[in-house]
Order: structure tokens, then C-alpha cells, then sequence
């Protein structure tokens, strides 16, 4: 094995490791929002987990193409989901049941742009 190889195996698994460590970021995120938002990113990031898995053992483009559809996917349906709920979640209602749960709705908020950072970051 040349250097050239060393040097190319070294900064795949430094990919790799930066990866995974994003992705497992965007999971306990995602777990966390779902305190008060019905979140199917945590499914997807334990499914992107599973294919970058086959990704670093078997190396084919093929897994990189499914990840990056999946992403621009779900980045898709996060835009969506921020320009139906922010208006919403947002407004200023009489009721005390909607005050009490105002500031979880900004921090689910909150989460949502980072989720959506991270999802953007890892593309």
C-alpha cells in the first residue's frame, strides 16, 4: 500500500466518521422535537445510518445517490412543514393551554431550522 492509498483510506474514514457523527446529531434532534411534532426524521436517520453503513463497506455510488434523493426529500418536507407550522405556531391566541406551550413550539421551531442545517451540511 503507496502513501497515496494511506492518505485517501485516512480521509474516508474521516468522511465517514464526520458523517455519521452529523447524522447521529440530526437523530437525537429530531428525537427531541418530537415532544410536540409527529417527526419522521428520526426513522430516516436511523435509515441513512443503515446505508452509509453499506456505503463504507462495499463503496458504490449507487448508496451515495439514494442518500442524497432522501435528503433533498426531506429537506423538501421540512421547508413545507416550517412555511405551514411557523405562521401558525407563532400567533398570539387567548388561550392558556396555547400560551403554556408557546415556548415549545419556538424550541421545536428552533430544532427544525437546525435539523434542516444539518440535513443541508450533510448534502
Amino acid at each position: 500500500m503507496n502513501t497515496g492509498t494511506k492518505v485517501l483510506d485516512v480521509t474516508r474514514k474521516l468522511v465517514w466518521g464526520l458523517t455519521v457523527y452529523i447524522v447521529i446529531n440530526f437523530k437525537g434532534l429530531s428525537i427531541m422535537s418530537c415532544l410536540i411534532r409527529n417527526d419522521y426524521n428520526v426513522i430516516f436517520a436511523f435509515l441513512i445510518l443503515m446505508i452509509l453503513n453499506r456505503f463504507f463497506m462495499e463503496n458504490t455510488k449507487f448508496y451515495t445517490k439514494i442518500i442524497v434523493h432522501l435528503l433533498v426529500v426531506l429537506i423538501l418536507a421540512d421547508v413545507l412543514w416550517l412555511i405551514i407550522m411557523m405562521p401558525t405556531w407563532n400567533q398570539n391566541i387567548k388561550n392558556d393551554y396555547w400560551q403554556n406551550i408557546s415556548g415549545l413550539h419556538s424550541f421545536v421551531l428552533f430544532l427544525a431550522f437546525v435539523e434542516l442545517f444539518l440535513k443541508v451540511l450533510t448534502e
